[in-house]
């Protein structure tokens, strides 16, 4: 278990996704990240965030999100603190403590309500990584309840289960619902939101993708020298024809890749069985399986816009407008107008 703890002011979402990620044993996270990890691994949690607020490749990435006034705000945090006088330390009052029954909620400052932690499976147990605590917080062992392995991140601890953790099909997520609802709780708010990291949906579709090509080019070849093939072809073109390197590139395939594909031992029996005596079956196979490409294809297409939208809502957020709207404020006011609205 490897967590990180936060050395620096509004850095908490990029460390909870280190935090995550740098826990996915089975997940490749680059060779700086690499790096990173292997340089840190014997080291405090203290330690190890201050290595990662230090890291220049982090640092960039971090700031690269960020709106200037984020910055500026920060900065100017930073130079309050370091003017503010040291204050005696103050002394302790004993709190009264709530009747039993009762539920003391308070309003967020401002740290508790901009502020990501993490979750996690690992080592077969469910763990909270906060940038704030000293270490990880234990949350509840996943071997000792009825929850199973719904996440790549924890199928392998759970390989060594005699049990299975499938008794009434809960995933560990669920252990998480009690911490989640003492939060809830404890904050007079419902400015809560919950991510989740996962696999991009685009590496999932290029793997049907090429499962569905290598199962036409199959049929292809059973078919080959067949007339009702060539006149298929050519009433319907096939979406992505066998060799064409550069429709697959577009798609991060190659014609080696789709080849090499392997493919379930039923569906590879359903296609031979019918190349002998049923050729008709097999160009019917062909026609539905040129129609699934297409509509992989769209899907793939439909993944890779909203990906795209993204990036533009990113760049447009880091977008300064301070010059345009002091500009706009300005010319309000030498006209007199804005007199007029605070008068």
């Amino acid at each position: 278990m490897l967590s990180r703890t936060q050395t620096v002011d509004s850095a908490c979402a990029t460390l909870a996704m280190l935090n995550i990620v740098m826990n996915a044993s089975e997940l490749d996270v680059g060779q700086r990240l690499r790096n990173l990890k292997d340089t840190t691994q014997g080291m405090s949690p203290a330690r190890r965030g201050h290595a990662v607020s230090e890291d220049k490749f982090i640092r960039a990435t971090h700031n690269a999100f960020g709106r200037r006034i984020d910055v500026l705000t920060a900065d100017k945090v930073l130079e309050e603190k370091a003017e503010k006088p040291p204050t005696r330390p103050r002394k302790v009052v004993k709190k009264s403590v709530p009747k039993k029954g009762k539920t003391t909620r308070r309003k967020p400052d401002s740290d508790s309500a901009n502020h990501y932690i993490a979750f996690i499976p690992a080592d077969g147990w469910v763990w909270q990584l906060d940038g704030l605590c000293a270490n990880p917080v234990k949350i509840r062992n996943v071997f000792s309840g009825p929850f199973h392995d719904s996440t790549p991140s924890i199928k392998q601890i759970h390989s060594n289960s005699p049990s299975g953790l499938i008794e009434n099909d809960k995933p560990w997520t669920d252990a998480v619902v009690p911490t989640l609802q003492a939060y809830f709780d404890r904050y007079d708010s419902d400015n809560f939101s919950m991510l989740a990291i996962c696999e991009s949906p685009t590496r999932g579709i290029r793997s049907r993708l090429a499962a569905v090509l290598r199962k036409i080019y199959l049929v292809e070849d059973l078919l080959h020298g067949s007339p009702e093939l060539e006149t298929l072809r050519n009433e319907t073109p096939l979406p992505i024809p066998r060799n064409n390197a550069g429709q697959l590139e577009r798609y991060c395939l190659t014609n080696t890749a789709v080849f090499q594909t392997s493919l379930p031992e039923e569906d590879e029996h359903g296609i031979y069985e019918n190349a002998a005596d049923n050729r008709e079956h097999l160009l019917d196979m062909w026609r539905a399986l040129s129609t699934e490409i297409s509509a992989i294809m769209g899907d793939y297409d439909g993944h890779l816009a909203d990906a795209q939208t993204d990036q533009e809502t990113s760049a447009a957020r880091k977008e300064d407008y301070t010059p345009a709207i002091h500009a706009w404020m300005k010319t309000l006011a030498d006209k007199g107008v804005l007199e007029d609205i605070l008068g």
